[in-house]
């Protein structure tokens, strides 16, 4: 069987895996624009409150970029770095904060372990 540079087989996406809010997700490495480090600071609030599940808006290399939470997920308060990842929706990215990145790994090598409650971002009712 032919594999790419990921590792994966050729006829398959290698999946980029996290957790957020306790829970693990993974999703298409494709649908991954970077992962960034973020101060508390550098985020924007929405202005009356903003929408549920929107922390506020943060400068990713001159474009405003909206930050999602997931369920569960708090704003600390505390000055602390905030793992971003950077996904591609839509018309414009979005920025997740998630409480760790796993390596990645093919569908077809999947064997459960830790993240077997792993979910597709897609199906959460976040973005």
């Amino acid at each position: 069987m032919e594999k790419n540079m990921t590792g994966c087989s050729s006829n398959e996406e290698p999946l980029f895996v996290f957790s957020a809010g306790g829970k693990a997700y993974s999703l298409p490495v494709a649908e991954v624009i970077r992962v960034e480090a973020l101060s508390e600071r550098e985020i924007f609030p929405l202005p009356f409150g903003g929408t549920e599940g929107i922390r506020g808006l943060f400068n990713c290399h001159g474009e405003a970029v909206a930050l999602a939470d997931f369920p569960g997920q708090r704003a600390s308060g505390k000055e602390e770095r905030l793992t971003v990842v950077i996904l591609k929706h839509r018309r414009a990215p979005v920025g997740i904060a998630v409480d760790q990145v796993f390596p990645s790994v093919c569908l077809s090598e999947w064997q459960g372990g830790p993240l077997t409650e792993a979910e597709s971002l897609f199906t959460a009712k976040v973005c």
